[in-house]
């Protein structure tokens, strides 16, 4: 019998326990919904927000384009078209041609007896992840690879390049002609490359941004060098304001045919200057040889000081002529003038 009775008082506080926690619950809710007192004591009541199932506006094609415009995509690349020409001289070599003969022969059809003279537009271009050599420089003709510059070629002209602000990566124009070709009895020639290069110290006066026509304009502003001058000096010829770099080679050699006719006596100077010129150049040139640097085993001296050197040595009594026979003569006065050309 109190068994049943404590069961009983047991049950109704459990049932009271849960009416009065029930009670709380709402009371908290209620108060989160008005909000917290403030410290006046008001009651504030917070908004309840409210869903929305608004589409955004979807943007036109015009906005879309418009805020293209706006915006311009970042680090899209570009690259810059430069145009050279140095009036169709086409004397400067390339290497490779070997290896792209089918791609010459694509271009200007089967070998016959006589040999190939087709004038191009080539495009030059670095590639900087050539494993062979990081200066390389690819020759293109309407997109085949048809040779690439020499090792050497290829770092004076990216030097080139660079100092006269050209981006390297810069995609390069200039004239080429295809050349040889020919099969005729037992003997077959290959096709080969050559390129209207202008001179690398002339490069700002042959660059054009607009086309290869524009560049031939250039050329005729390129002035007078410190060598033509003197040869004009030499002879006793006003410079004329009309004679350019280019019309030179001709001007010179009308007025010599000229003097040769009414002046023997400058004639007979003008000869002796010429072959003095011819002897010295050839000396510059020895000693621009990177081979016969490596043998003597120095670096390759500046024209001012092999000028000097070669002053002495005719001031010795030593005669051009000496002086190329005997490349030690002009070897032993560099290095006692100039210790640093050794290596």
């Amino acid at each position: 019998m109190w068994e049943i009775i404590i069961i009983g008082l047991l049950f109704c506080c459990f049932i009271a326990w849960l009416v009065f926690s029930g009670n709380n619950l709402k009371n908290i809710s209620a108060t989160e919904l008005k909000g917290s007192a403030n410290t006046s004591g008001q009651q504030e009541s917070v908004p309840i927000p409210k869903t929305t199932n608004k589409i955004p506006t979807i943007p036109t094609l015009e906005q879309n384009i418009q805020n293209r415009k706006e915006r311009p995509i970042q680090n899209k690349a570009t690259r810059s078209k430069v145009f050279f020409a140095w009036g169709r001289m086409y004397d400067f070599d390339v290497v490779g041609e070997s290896n792209y003969q089918n791609n010459l022969s694509t271009l200007c059809g089967s070998k016959n007896e006589k040999s190939k003279f087709m004038e191009e537009v080539a495009c030059l271009q670095r590639e900087p992840n050539n494993r062979h050599d990081p200066n390389a420089v690819v020759v293109r003709i309407k997109g085949m690879v048809v040779a690439y510059l020499s090792r050497s070629d290829a770092k004076k002209f990216t030097n080139a390049l660079k100092n006269n602000g050209i981006e390297e990566d810069s995609f390069i124009f200039i004239r080429a002609a295809i050349v040889g070709g020919w099969k005729r009895g037992g003997s077959i020639g290959n096709f080969g490359v050559k390129l209207d290069m202008p001179e690398y110290s002339k490069l700002k006066y042959c660059l054009s941004e607009i086309s290869l026509d524009d560049a031939d304009e250039k050329l005729k502003e390129i002035p007078l060098t410190s060598q033509q001058k003197q040869e004009l000096k030499q002879l006793n010829i006003k410079q004329d304001s009309n004679v350019t770099y280019f019309s030179f080679n001709e001007y010179l050699s009308h007025k010599i045919n000229e003097i040769k006719k009414n002046d023997p006596e400058l004639y007979a100077a003008w000869v002796s200057y010429s072959e003095e010129v011819n002897l010295k150049n050839e000396i510059y040139e020895f000693w621009s040889d990177r081979d016969e640097l490596e043998a003597f085993d120095i670096k390759k001296p500046s024209k001012t000081e092999l000028n000097k050197a070669i002053t002495e040595l005719l001031e010795t009594g030593k005669s051009l002529d000496e002086i190329i026979d005997d490349p030690d003569l002009l070897f032993e006065l560099l290095v006692e003038n100039n210790p640093d050309l050794e290596k």
